[in-house]
């Protein structure tokens, strides 16, 4: 038999090797797409979606200018209804729609407002900003109003800085709890500017048995508005509009023992009410020199977004039925205070100077100097 010719190894394997050269050139547009990014057109849900985004954004800005707009109707209403002077209200519907589809944020609804309280001239009744408003309200949670030391001859010393702290009051107990061994007190009021009412009415109960507070007469809501505060041994009993109701109190922590209320011409509004109240009822002398004489009483009302405003609403009297307001309280013990280089920094730093008829201090810059000498009116 014959033997057969032995091909080359790479001719015997070429149809193999061809065929997958073939394949492999089939397979290149497949590898060249999956290394490609997935890049799809833009799909209809996303183009509603930017839709729909942009219609939101709208709406929102369309209902933050009608709550800013409410806020400013809100405002005309309030003043038309509380303040205490409707005599100056004469041309006060101009104001009700000027501004309507011009108020587009905050700083508009702060001109606004402002412009449209000119027209009520008073210094008392004004807009706050939200930055003003929280700094306000934090002050209704500020800590250390209250401070207490012991003087000579067994003198119980306490300074009140503030009535806008919710702490007021409950920090003056806690400085009386501690003074309950001393002989007399003396209570400074100098640069206190007032605050909330019902503090001082709560100190008032911390101080004394029993006596009318303070009456207020104004407007509210639209109709005239009428409370007397009377402190009574069992209670506070309050008085609105002839509708009587009665309150639980705080004791009186200093018995019947002497008292001294110090004040000065930055003793304003509350502090004022306070002062007037114990002197009038017999319970405190007072000394210093004449208080600042604001004898109204102002209500505050929160605005959106988180603004607010305050108006005068009342007229306050005094228990002998003085209204105090631009003339101050004349004190019981002159004291001629003149303040020093340091008064800035250190507003309860004076100098008592002396002059006829009114006490004078030993040349200091501090409680401390004057009071030797009002110890004598103390004990």
């Amino acid at each position: 038999m014959g033997r057969g010719r032995i091909k080359p190894a790479w001719i015997a394997n070429g149809k193999h090797d061809l065929l997958r050269a073939f394949v492999l050139l089939l397979s290149i547009p497949t590898l060249l797409f999956a290394l490609v990014p997935d890049v799809q057109p833009a799909s209809r849900d996303d183009a509603e979606s930017a839709s729909e985004n942009k219609a939101k954004s709208k709406t929102t800005a369309k209902s933050l200018r009608l709550e800013l707009e409410h806020s400013y109707h809100e405002a005309w209403r309030l003043v038309r209804d509380n303040t205490l002077f409707p005599d100056r209200l004469k041309n006060w519907n101009k104001w009700e729609h000027k501004y309507d589809g011009k108020i587009k944020n905050q700083n508009d609804l702060e001109k606004a407002v402002t412009a449209m309280l000119d027209e009520v001239s008073d210094q008392y009744t004004y807009f706050r900003n939200n930055n003003q408003t929280e700094t306000v309200h934090a002050k209704d949670e500020q800590k250390g109003v209250v401070s207490y030391s012991r003087g000579p001859r067994n003198t119980g010393v306490i300074t009140l800085s503030s009535f806008s702290s919710c702490n007021t009051a409950d920090e003056l107990e806690n400085a009386l709890r501690n003074l309950q061994d001393t002989d007399g007190l003396l209570l400074d009021l100098r640069g206190n500017k007032g605050g909330y009412v019902e503090q001082a009415v709560e100190v008032y109960e911390l101080l004394t048995d029993e006596g009318k507070f303070v009456s207020m007469k104004g407007r509210q809501d639209g109709k005239p508005y009428l409370e007397e505060i009377v402190l009574e041994k069992s209670g506070t009993r309050r008085t609105v509009n002839g509708k009587t109701e009665y309150e639980s109190r705080r004791s009186n922590l200093t018995g019947k023992k002497p008292l001294i209320v110090l004040v000065d011409s930055n003793t304003r509004s509350a502090a004022e009410m306070l002062a007037g109240a114990l002197r009038e009822t017999r319970r405190a002398r007072i000394a210093g020199c004449k208080t600042f004489g604001k004898g109204v009483v102002q209500n505050t009302w929160d605005l959106e977004p988180s603004c607010s405003i305050r108006i005068t609403m009342a007229r306050y009297f005094l228990p002998d039925g003085k209204c105090i307001n631009g003339s101050g309280i004349k004190p019981d013990i002159d004291i001629a205070f003149e303040q020093n280089a340091y008064a800035k920094e250190e507003p309860h730093a004076f100098k008592a100077s002396s002059s006829k008829g009114k006490l004078a201090g030993n040349g200091g810059s501090s409680v401390e100097t004057i009071l030797p000498d009002l110890i004598p009116n103390l004990m």
